[in-house]
């Protein structure tokens, strides 16, 4: 766990203090939004963690192609087996185990967790497992 946040609170409170922006760095959604404005520029490029999830292969060939590099065919697979959820969490360089305590404390939870998606309008493996009844009939009633 991130050590700027205070002692881990409920799941409940979390949610309510991501919602409402009151986590310690700030609002999630005015940070995503910042970037989100910029998406459509010619010199940024753009991409979510549940693409990444859905067409690993297929996001790296279009990285590729906003980067101008043509890569033969091992030299993506080899950019495919290192940027897999399995491969990073067994890497210390992705992980935060090389942080020192006082910025993450690691007895308190793991920077990658379990790398799972729920398919689209779902969280990455967050929201499902962790909300209530309501929240969870909420969330299937949105379509978020």
């Amino acid at each position: 766990m991130c050590n700027s946040y205070e002692d881990p609170v409920s799941f409940e409170q979390f949610l309510m203090d991501f919602l409402s922006g009151e986590l310690p760095h700030g609002s999630w959604f005015e940070h995503v939004r910042g970037w989100m404005e910029m998406k459509d520029r010619e010199n940024f490029f753009f991409i979510t963690y549940e693409e990444l999830k859905q067409d690993l292969q297929g996001s790296v060939r279009r990285l590729c192609r906003f980067l101008g590099q043509n890569l033969d065919e091992d030299a993506i697979s080899s950019v495919v087996q290192n940027a897999s959820f399995t491969a990073m969490r067994q890497n210390p360089m992705c992980s935060s185990i090389l942080l020192p305590a006082d910025i993450m404390d690691q007895t308190k939870g793991q920077f990658l967790r379990k790398g799972e998606w729920r398919g689209p309008r779902r969280s990455a493996g967050f929201w499902c497992p962790h909300g209530s009844s309501r929240e969870n009939e909420e969330d299937s009633s949105t379509g978020t």
